[in-house]
């Protein structure tokens, strides 16, 4: 049976109270089982705290991925949005500036520009932000003592 760490936690901190219950005896082979637990234990959580620190250092890669994407993306529909007006202004220039258009043809440009339009609207993006890490919040810090050292002293 494959025990959880967290039940084996909850074993080695009963085993005492079981010794003083009486549950265990004095039997020098326990002692040595529980040390091995104990060992296997301690191994058992140092792979964990080894699988944390990657699985950190994969999330953090995964976010300057992320990050970058986001910025292309937001360029992306900016390019996007320029072209949209560009067409939107050739579309209007056409309608406009056309002669021996018939009515039906003037109303599929008219459509035209006002889905052209409708699209410009959709296509906002947001602006991003850029999130503090240690080393910003160590700067920050320093200054906020550079300013205070200079403006204590005359």
């Amino acid at each position: 049976m494959k025990l959880t760490s967290g039940v084996m936690i909850l074993l080695v901190l009963a085993l005492p109270a079981l010794a003083l219950a009486g549950g265990l005896g004095d039997d020098p082979d326990n002692e040595e089982q529980y040390e091995d637990d104990d060992l296997d234990l301690a191994a058992e959580t140092k792979n964990h705290a080894k699988h944390a620190k990657e699985a950190a250092q994969v999330a953090k890669q995964a976010a300057v991925v992320a990050n970058k994407v986001a910025a292309h993306s937001v360029k992306v529909t900016g390019h996007a949005k320029k072209a949209l007006k560009h067409a939107l202004g050739a579309l209007h220039d056409a309608r406009v500036e056309s002669s021996g258009l018939d009515k039906e043809q003037t109303q599929s440009l008219k459509k035209a520009e006002a889905h052209l339009r409708e699209a410009s609207k959709t296509a906002e993006h947001g602006k991003l932000k850029k999130v503090k890490d240690v080393s910003d919040l160590k700067k920050e810090r320093m200054q906020e003592d550079l300013d205070s050292t200079k403006s204590g002293k005359s």
